[in-house]
């Protein structure tokens, strides 16, 4: 199974059409008949937007290793998934941002506990003041 095989099982598993999924990935539906077709392949502003989009973990989706998707995200994470929805434009900041999200999903559950709690004291600081 390649990359094209696992982003049409996820496809599959969202019980999207062709044209849907792309449009969820914000891809043409042609540019994406031409990833699936195997004529192009798929970009890597694609896969991260699958990933993010879907849940996906970026490692299964490249290389099949490891679960497919990450795990179910948590409060903080869910506000983080509404900031990037704001922000999701084409801007320097709104670029800084959903790296800085990224990089908290991919951490080990121990190293978001303590961004989590270096948050709350800054929140607690805030409040305080």
């Amino acid at each position: 199974m390649d990359i094209v095989d696992r982003l049409e099982l996820v496809r599959k598993e969202q019980d999207l059409n062709g044209s849907e999924f792309a449009k969820t990935v914000n891809l043409t539906g042609s540019a994406y008949s031409q990833v699936k077709n195997k004529t192009r392949p798929p970009s890597r502003r694609f896969i991260l937007e699958v990933c993010k989009q879907f849940n996906v973990s970026e490692e299964w989706l490249e290389t099949g290793q490891g679960e497919m998707y990450r795990q179910k995200p948590r409060t903080l994470d869910r506000l983080s998934e509404a900031v990037l929805r704001v922000v999701h434009t084409e801007n320097a900041f709104s670029d800084i941002i959903e790296v800085i999200l990224e990089m908290y999903y991919e951490m080990s559950e121990e190293k978001q506990k303590i961004v989590d709690e270096l948050f709350d004291e800054f929140r607690k600081r805030l409040l305080f003041k």
